[in-house]
């Protein structure tokens, strides 16, 4: 060991060998004589006759703290030299006591000594040559590529028996290895090198082996890898999810996480509206109308952003969802997505993590020259295959006649049920007296676009040096809906900065721009599924039949085609997300953070309903409206942090953490109406006759601080401990602040020497478990606690009245304690992963919706805590390179969960008999089907026993909304540049009811003039037939067409998400174009779908298992490029 000298042994063991990895700088010195990262400027007073060299570098390292790293065969550092300076330059110093026999490098607080007469360089192994010697004794270190040592490495003579293990600081040593003989070096989570012995002195740097164990994972206030995280999080990279034809990142999460379901709602173009679920119903809040109060905090670049979805103004004065603001965000600027979802993970985020985190990194500029990338990729679209199949135009007549010949055969002859028909149909027959008939219309067809265009183009540029870094990208979407007169187009920019000034300061800036508009049409998609056939779209001179008949037969609607043409229903968005921040390094192991972020967001929605077309009691001749409604949502983030790091002679390592947030959300909405409009083609409100406007304003505030510990013991053992104390404006005095808390824990037990070699099988195990409090409040608002007073008159004059809530100044946080155990485990050399957790989640004072008496004077509900709620489940993900070699490779990968929910203890105000049921379950009257003899429909009764009295009293719990099981599927087969993958997605174990069958699609003559579905075929017709409907009646009134389970259906399905086939120029050919790479690919997404369910979609559904015709989802194919240079 005396051949390899480090002169100064320091406390920090790993941080001082990593210096030596500046010896590989030694050519760029040779070039420049001395060069300096920091000019050696700093100023040192030496006094000493005839003292050793390694003195010298004592007392430099005393005042300046630079360390000083040599091999000993290059430099004798008990040479004697005499020195008399006084506020001399370091960079002199070393000139004098060194000579012109020397270069050295200054990196950091590191100087790096070399001989101008370099030894033999082999990529990163420094050998010193000694050919005359025929077997020599070899000692050397072994680093990572940060320099810090690596324990434990096996160092083998290849083709032999000889070897030795690396001691606590990186080193070995062997005696009598012949000249030319090669090393092998390897250790659990690096690389394995080879290297040829050609001097007694080898350095070894080894890389960190391309697994996930070392990769780096984002989480609350900063990162780690996933060999030291101790909390139960997925990562989702960025390119997994970019090509997708998906303009929210949230849809492209679907199947690709475990714990992780998300429902989409509808498939209008700009993402339509999203819901999260991470492990079950968390808080007591229906999530209805698109509400996001059940969805995980999202935070992009350390801000929390605003999901509520941007709302438009119904002519009928209510407000409604409209877009999802995720859509906002550029999916292609993301380079990960971390789900969080235990206690270890997300408890420093207190109360707003109850219901799960989300961490979206966006895409950063690395060391280097300009990258620059452009993708480009089109779009086909048609509707979805569904199972709403629709009766013909025969079918539809002979369903019309039943009905009316039902109600009295004697009185609706044919020529009588004829001429009823021309009578509601003026438009039936071209002319008075004309006995020809339009040809029937397929509303349906005539709405939908079948050939909708995307175009998606992508423009960025990165790059960086060791000081600054830059990520620059451009983006612009054009997105046709299947659906006629819907669109979306999004102009977004983004710009990420990071910039070293010196080396103990760090400021950077990550910033998102985007424009965005939506135009909706008039929603026509469902008056579409259900209007006649019996109603033409134009007349016979080419104008638009404007009003045409609903399904009821007794009252007029808008051609859903002209009111796509001629309403406006369209929302225009800016959005503005980003951060600037500060970070200082100090006192070595010390560093502040400061980051002031911002989101804001404007929408300006409008609506207009057009004066020719009918609206509800606007069916005048000069009437008509448009309402618009303009939106502010502003959020404004504060967050300080302190970090300590401290690496204990390599086996102790703590990392403390403590800070301070501030957060304010202020929302602002202004809506304007007019009315009464003197011709068809004026679209502001000031052109209305009758105008009013309303606004209101909300503020609310969020004052925290935190605390972690981290600590590890020889990077096998891992503890976390974290603190968080919140206080919200929402709550009153007594209730303002909440505590929330975190203990977790890892170990990983292929580490331990009673398991080397005794399982060559197993490559990586790791245990961890964690157990915590979070909190939620997302389900009211600032003004929730307040007992208001509304405006009114009374006897002629001004008085006051209670408001529809009374308010609630004592309801506390809802709390959730959190308990994970996990299992992290690698097989066969990382050809296998295995992740498995199992968790229980109890959330206590449930928030809910309460409605008084009505003898109080209120009229709405108030929010008051109900009681607890606990979910159960487990979650499984698995991936296995069935298939792995230089050229050939193919992995297969699914992750399946499941969850168990019900209430286990109800509050005063909460019904008892509740308590242990699932929370999502669904209460109906159960459907007996159809009696043989008359074709009258039947129930079950609370006992069991059927009746043809149908009462509301008789419902009993018949299934649950949430799934029991879900999950993706997925294959990639890799060959030679060509990628071919496919992704599944499965739910199973959940009901769907469906409103539209039971108010228009089958609805035994109820509403007797819409369209039907073919399941309305299987009708009672004669006594003795056994059918799944009724007896058919104009205008029913002993229909079966009340909520049953007649119209609950399973929801169970699988569905092929994705084909991908992608190809990857080889570099010989895209290198003749001055390209880097060049990768082509086409893709079909949505594809086939198999289920059990007779309606729309599956994914159709809202969170409380509600059915309806809206819009539907997209089939499409997409080609794209991407070309890097």
């Amino acid at each position: 060991m005396s051949n390899f000298t480090r002169p100064t042994l320091p406390k920090k063991k790993g941080r001082y060998i990593r210096r030596l990895s500046m010896l590989l700088f030694a050519p760029l010195a040779l070039l420049t004589g001395a060069w300096s990262f920091q000019n050696g400027d700093e100023k040192v007073t030496i006094k000493g006759n005839d003292v050793p060299l390694i003195a010298v570098f004592k007392s430099i390292k005393k005042q300046t703290g630079y360390s000083f790293f040599y091999a000993a065969d290059y430099v004798d550092d008990k040479a004697r030299v005499s020195l008399d300076v006084h506020g001399e330059r370091v960079e002199n110093v070393l000139q004098r006591v060194l000579g012109r026999d020397y270069v050295w490098v200054y990196n950091e607080n590191a100087v790096s000594i070399s001989k101008k007469k370099l030894p033999e360089r082999r990529n990163d192994v420094a050998v010193v040559a000694d050919s005359s010697v025929t077997r020599v004794n070899v000692s050397g270190a072994v680093t990572d590529e940060k320099g810090a040592p690596i324990p434990g490495a096996t160092v083998m003579v290849k083709g032999t028996h000889e070897g030795a293990t690396t001691d606590e600081s990186g080193r070995f040593s062997l005696t009598g290895v012949g000249m030319g003989a090669k090393l092998v070096i390897s250790s659990v989570g690096f690389e394995k090198r080879e290297v040829e012995v050609k001097g007694r002195t080898i350095l070894m740097k080894l890389g960190v082996a391309m697994n996930d164990l070392n990769e780096t994972v984002v989480v609350a206030y900063g990162t780690t890898t996933q060999r030291a995280n101790v909390g139960a999080i997925t990562v989702v990279k960025g390119k997994e999810i970019e090509s997708l034809p998906n303009r929210s990142f949230d849809r492209s999460l679907q199947g690709q996480v475990p714990g992780l379901l998300v429902t989409s709602g509808n498939g209008q173009p700009g993402g339509g509206l999203s819901n999260f679920l991470i492990r079950g119903i968390g808080t007591g809040t229906d999530a209805k109308d698109g509400s996001t109060v059940r969805n995980p905090l999202i935070v992009v670049d350390g801000v929390p952003v605003t999901q509520d979805h941007l709302e438009r103004r119904l002519p009928d004065g209510k407000f409604a969802p409209y877009s999802n603001p995720m859509a906002q965000f550029n999916p292609s600027d993301i380079e990960t997505i971390s789900v969080l979802k235990d206690a270890a993970a997300i408890a420093l985020y207190g109360t707003r993590a109850a219901n799960g985190v989300i961490l979206v990194t966006t895409k950063k500029g690395k060391a280097g020259k300009t990258q620059f990338s452009f993708r480009h990729q089109i779009d086909i679209s048609e509707m979805a295959e569904g199972k709403i199949k629709l009766v013909n135009q025969h079918e539809y007549i002979d369903l019309l006649y039943e009905a009316y010949r039902n109600v009295d055969p004697v009185k609706w002859t044919d020529a009588a049920i004829r001429s009823d028909l021309i009578g509601k149909y003026p438009t039936l027959v071209k002319t008075p007296g004309d006995t020809s008939f339009y040809s029937p219309t397929d509303w349906l067809r005539t709405l939908t676009n079948n050939r909708a265009l995307t175009l998606s183009n992508d423009l960025s540029l990165s790059g960086g040096s060791e000081r600054m870094n830059y990520y620059l990208n451009l983006s612009y979407v054009s997105q046709d809906g299947i659906v006629k007169n819907t669109e979306y187009d999004r102009v977004s920019v983004r710009y990420n900065m990071e910039n070293k000034p010196a080396n103990w300061i760090t400021v950077g800036v990550n910033s998102m721009f985007s424009y965005n508009k939506e135009g909706y049409g008039s929603g026509g998609f469902s008056m579409a599924s259900t209007l006649s056939p019996l109603d033409p779209v134009r007349l016979s001179d080419g104008s638009y039949n404007l009003k045409v008949l609903s399904s009821d037969g007794d009252t007029k609607t808008a051609n859903p085609v002209a009111a796509q043409e001629y309403n406006i229903n369209s929302i225009t968005s800016y959005r503005q997300n980003g951060n600037a921040f500060l970070e200082i390094r100090f006192l070595k192991k010390f560093s502040f953070r400061s980051l002031f972020g911002a989101d804001f967001m404007l929408s300006q929605a409008k609506n207009k309903v057009d004066m020719r077309l009918p609206f509800g009691e606007l069916d005048n001749a000069a009437s008509g409206l448009v309402a618009e409604q303009q939106t502010t949502r502003t959020n404004l983030v504060t967050t300080n942090t302190l970090r300590y790091v401290e690496d204990f002679d390599g086996n102790h390592l703590l990392n403390i953490l403590v800070g301070q947030e501030s957060q304010e959300a202020i929302n602002k909405i202004l809506t304007a109406t007019g009315q009464g409009f003197s011709v068809p083609y004026l679209d502001e409100v000031d052109n209305g006759s009758f105008r009013t406007g309303e606004g209101s304003r909300s503020k609310e505030s969020l004052l925290s601080w935190f605390s972690q510990v981290n600590y590890a013991y020889r990077n096998k053992y891992f503890i976390s401990g974290s603190l968080r104390r919140d206080g919200s404006s929402k709550f009153g005095i007594k209730e303002r602040y909440g505590n929330y808390w975190s203990f977790g824990g890892g170990w990983i037990v292929t580490d331990e020497k009673f398991m080397k070699g005794s399982s060559p099988w197993l490559s990586y195990m790791k245990i961890r478990a964690s157990i915590g409090t979070s909190g939620n409040a997302a389900a009211i608002s600032s003004i929730s606690r307040f007992y208001k007073l509304a405006i009114t008159n009374y006897a002629g004059n001004p008085a006051v009245r209670p408001d529809n809530s009374p308010g609630n100044e004592s309801i506390k946080w809802e709390e959730t304690f959190n308990t994970d155990l996990g299992l992290e485990s690698n097989l066969f050399n990382d050809r296998i992963k295995l992740t498995a957790d199992i968790y229980k989640r109890r959330t206590s004072n449930l928030i809910y919706a309460i409605y008084p008496p009505l003898l109080s004077g209120y009229r709405g509900a108030y929010f008051d805590n109900i009681g607890e709620i606990e979910n159960k489940g487990i979650e499984i993900s698995f991936s296995a390179d069935i298939i792995q070699n230089k050229n050939f490779r193919w992995n297969v990968s699914f992750n399946w969960s499941t969850n168990g929910n019900k209430l286990i203890k109800a509050y005063e105000s909460f019904p008892k008999y509740l308590i242990g049921r699932d929370w999502s379950s669904m209460y109906y009257v159960r459907w007996a089907g159809v009696n043989p003899s008359d074709g009258k429909p039947q129930w079950l009764d609370s006992l069991g026993k059927i009746t043809s009295v149908y009462n509301p009293v008789d419902q009993v719990n018949v299934g649950k909304s949430q799934p029991d099981g879900f999950g993706g599927i997925n294959t990639l087969l890799f060959y030679r540049g060509i990628e071919l993958s496919a992704a599944f997605y499965y739910q199973y174990g959940y009901k769907i009811y469906d409103a539209s069958m039971a108010s228009f699609l089958v609805n035994d003559g109820i509403e007797p003039y819409g369209k039907q579905s073919i399941l309305a075929l299987n009708r009672w017709r004669k006594p003795g037939d056994v059918a799944s409907n009724p007896r058919r009646v104009l205008g029913n009134t002993d229909g079966g067409t009340q909520t049953s389970t007649r119209y609950l259906f399973n929801g169970d399905h699988i569905r092929l998400q994705n084909i991908l086939l992608a190809y990857t120029l080889p570099s010989r050919i895209v290198g003749r174009f001055h390209l880097s790479s060049c990768r082509v690919y086409l893709q079909g997404n949505n594809l086939i779908l198999w289920n059990m369910y007779s309606g729309n979609d599956p994914q159709n559904v809202g969170v409380t298992g509600l059915a309806s015709l809206t819009y539907p989802q997209a089939t499409s194919f997409s080609a794209g490029i991407n070309i890097n240079f």
